[in-house]
């Protein structure tokens, strides 16, 4: 068996090789994943601030066993932004697709929200979800919303965590939700999805909150699924940011593991001056192509 994976720094189109069996190969897509949106600043009435939400994880599909010569058009997705600080808004995750989208298409998650001074949580991208490929469908998970900001000067609200990909047996896990904050300490980020199983990448640990005028600390970056070879599959979700304590910063989030895992979102600002915190980005999207060579055949290469 010959095995081929196309990230986000190949160049379509792909050119098919001599040896190719349209008899024998499979071509599987994940979706990027949605960036994370940013933690919020305290509310004009020093309340603590919202933490961000999460992306989603993009959607796992596969097609099997089919013709192709000469080159064929391709395109890997490109992992969602981050939203800025003071709940600034993340981007989605784009598709990705082999040959056409009516062929096989896998839809990119969606990107985290936030509450630009406001001490409500920002809401989650949704997880990919909606495309082509009848040989395999298993959707990415969604992220989960930010932590509300406690009132009367208290702690920041939570990052949520991102979702996980979908993967090539099962969806990927939903994130967990960034905990409220309290006085005077920031709430909890949340923990990010795992992504689909076999083999799906861990979830990242969301940060802790901060006591009275500290920071919350980042969450942790989700794991890379492992079931195409050591770091190809599909990713785990990045975790929330801790929200910061009365008059403290919030923490960062964090960035999901390859392959198209959703981000961690920044943890919101602490009451009485405390500032939110960007989201992170996600991750890209990927193809791997399996195909049993034509015996017999000759694969010429050409160097110039």
């Amino acid at each position: 068996m010959t095995q081929i994976i196309l990230t986000s720094v190949d160049i379509s189109p792909w050119t098919v090789p001599g040896d190719w069996n349209d008899a024998n190969n499979s071509i599987e897509c994940i979706g990027a994943g949605g960036g994370s949106g940013g933690g919020s600043d305290e509310t004009a009435g020093q309340d603590g601030g919202g933490g961000g939400g999460g992306g989603g994880g993009g959607e796992y599909r596969r097609v099997t066993n089919q013709t192709a010569s000469g080159t064929v058009a391709f395109q890997v997705g490109v992992r969602g932004s981050a939203g800025g600080s003071n709940g600034g808004d993340a981007t989605d995750g784009t598709n990705t697709f082999w040959d056409s989208t009516a062929v096989v298409n896998a839809i990119g998650g969606g990107g985290g929200q936030g509450n630009p001074a406001n001490a409500t949580g920002g809401n989650a991208g949704s997880g990919g979800t909606g495309g082509t490929g009848a040989g395999g469908n298993f959707d990415g998970g969604a992220g989960a919303a930010g932590g509300n900001g406690g009132g009367n000067r208290n702690g920041g609200g939570g990052g949520g965590g991102g979702g996980g990909a979908g993967g090539t047996t099962g969806v990927g896990v939903v994130g967990t939700a960034g905990s409220v904050g309290t006085d005077p300490d920031g709430g909890a980020g949340g923990a990010g999805g795992a992504g689909g199983p076999t083999d799906g990448g861990t979830s990242g640990g969301g940060g802790g909150g901060g006591g009275d005028k500290a920071n919350g600390t980042a969450g942790t970056a989700g794991g890379n699924g492992t079931i195409f070879d050591a770091t190809t599959g599909a990713g785990g979700g990045g975790g929330g940011g801790g929200g910061g304590g009365s008059e403290a910063q919030g923490g960062a989030g964090s960035t999901g593991g390859n392959y198209g895992a959703g981000a961690g979102a920044g943890g919101g600002g602490g009451g009485k001056g405390g500032t939110g915190i960007a989201g992170s980005v996600a991750e890209h999207g990927v193809i791997v192509i399996n195909y049993t060579p034509v015996a017999g055949a000759r694969r010429v290469m050409i160097i110039t």
